[in-house]
């Protein structure tokens, strides 16, 4: 079978899993093979592979994880972890904030911007970065329920 179709109905199937809501994801390549994760600003990514892993933020999971899948032809583990529709866009940048330092002991900076730590990770599991975006999510829940 040619190639880009089997990459095709990869795509479509890896799509049909993910939401088209905000939220909060874990992204890792597969695969020991280093290579730029962002190849529209490839001067500026570093190069990863499976010992990295990322946590992110955005308004629509389902395009973002689209765009890990082209960039990586595939070789790209995309998960949702907390869908966050019922928040605003500032709630969700400070939950985002709050994850940021509890990974900060993780975090690797850029070799090729030297401009202080990434949302890559290097580490720590797919499994404890899961785990510790839940445990900080409820504690942002009851944050929020103070604030509101």
């Amino acid at each position: 079978m040619d190639k880009n179709l089997v990459l095709r109905a990869k795509k479509k199937e890896f799509s049909m899993k993910i939401p088209d809501k905000p939220g909060i994801y874990i992204a890792q390549p597969i695969g020991t093979r280093m290579r730029v994760i962002d190849k529209s600003r490839p001067e500026m990514m570093p190069l990863v592979n499976n010992e990295f892993i990322k946590v992110g933020r955005t308004i629509d999971l389902k395009r973002r994880g689209s765009e890990y899948f082209r960039d990586n032809d595939g070789d790209v583990s995309f998960e949702p972890i907390v869908i966050m529709e019922d928040y605003s866009n500032d709630e969700i940048k400070k939950f985002e904030t709050m994850l940021k330092k509890e990974f900060e002991e993780y975090r690797v900076v850029n070799p090729k911007k030297n401009k202080g730590p990434l949302e890559w990770m290097k580490g720590i599991s797919f499994e404890d970065t899961a785990s510790t975006i839940n445990q900080v999510f409820e504690k942002f829940k009851d944050v929020i329920l103070v604030l509101k």
